[in-house]
């Protein structure tokens, strides 16, 4: 993993992890389950479990790739890399719904905006960090190159 690619894994594990363990506790318990139930997603207590166990799971396995890396075999490490950026995508298009429901006032909101610019900062980070994971190849301390064509 590249210098460019740690920064941005941490970024995302910390936005994912830090929130996932916030809802356990009041208010942010409230505000979420309020969300969930405004935004009529199906089976709120199942939904509000789901997502905070996907949170903190991937930033859990983000944070492990962060600083274990070099200790997994090549193809294991670069395959959690794609898993663990892949979950962030149903995550924050989840996220993205809920702030866009017409339903879901912006007080209930982080930062009370109905604007979801974390959301989005986020899906962009992931999609570029899997974009240069993908020019990288699955070697660990293999630098950044760009794949050129060959002529067969």
């Amino acid at each position: 993993m590249t210098n460019l690619q740690k920064t941005i894994t941490s970024i995302v594990a910390f936005f994912l992890l830090i929130p996932g363990l916030l809802k356990f506790s009041d208010p942010f318990k409230t505000m979420f389950t309020i969300q969930i139930e405004k935004s009529g997603l199906p089976f709120p207590h199942l939904s509000f479990i789901i997502d905070q166990s996907s949170e903190i799971l991937t930033g859990i396995l983000l944070y492990s790739l962060l600083y274990f890396w070099k200790k997994f075999p090549p193809n294991l490490g670069n395959q959690l890399f794609y898993i663990g950026y892949i979950m962030v995508f149903p995550i924050m298009v989840l996220a993205i719904y809920i702030h866009l429901h017409p339903n879901v006032p912006a007080s209930l909101l982080p930062f009370e905006s109905k604007l979801p610019l974390l959301s989005l900062t986020l899906l962009i980070l992931s999609g570029l960090n899997l974009y240069l994971q993908q020019i990288k190849g699955t070697e660990p301390n293999q630098p950044l190159r760009v794949k050129q064509s060959g002529s067969d």
